[in-house]
């Protein structure tokens, strides 16, 4: 199987607009703003998924991460009474520096781990098709009891962040 010039192209596409958006992400003043560009980043990396042919991973991706943790963070943002729409000021120099000086060590670490590892090559022979279905048969059979203990855990914490928030009100 080869990457045609449509795959290339596509990919260069959605890497800029994923590179730009998740600068914006961080460089945006308003958090809300930097909400709605974190669902264009996450967006993208559904776009990968997509690329690569795995569309449950990408339906997965846009689900929980684009729908349910952007809500989060919304939600966040409305029960602790953030300052919303208003900007965050950075006017420490040295915090500037700090933030700088922390993203080059990170991106230099990241640059020789990845530089300097071994990558293995598959060929597409020899992997195995997973289709949705597969994926699905054994999440709801075999690990059906973990799925439901996870939701359950899950819904109890959400229902206590709304009783900590309505006590908070009184």
């Amino acid at each position: 199987m080869e990457i045609s010039t449509v795959q290339l192209v596509a990919f260069g596409i959605v890497t800029a607009i994923m590179l730009i958006s998740a600068l914006l992400v961080v460089t945006a003043r308003n958090i809300v703003h930097a909400v709605f560009f974190l669902i264009v980043t996450l967006f993208c990396v559904a776009g990968y998924f997509i690329l690569l042919l795995a569309d449950f991973l990408a339906a997965v991706q846009i689900l929980i991460y684009v729908g349910a943790v952007v809500v989060l963070i919304v939600f966040g943002l409305i029960l602790t009474r953030a300052r919303v729409g208003q900007a965050i000021p950075m006017e420490e120099v040295k915090q500037k520096l700090g933030a700088i000086l922390v993203s080059l060590i990170f991106f230099g670490g990241v640059s020789y781990a990845l530089l300097n590892e071994k990558w293995p090559v598959v060929s597409v022979e020899k992997m195995e098709v997973t289709t949705t279905s597969k994926i699905a048969d054994t999440l709801f059979n075999t690990y059906v009891l973990p799925f439901q203990v996870t939701s359950v855990l899950l819904l109890a914490g959400l229902i206590g962040a709304i009783v900590l928030a309505m006590r908070e009100e009184k």
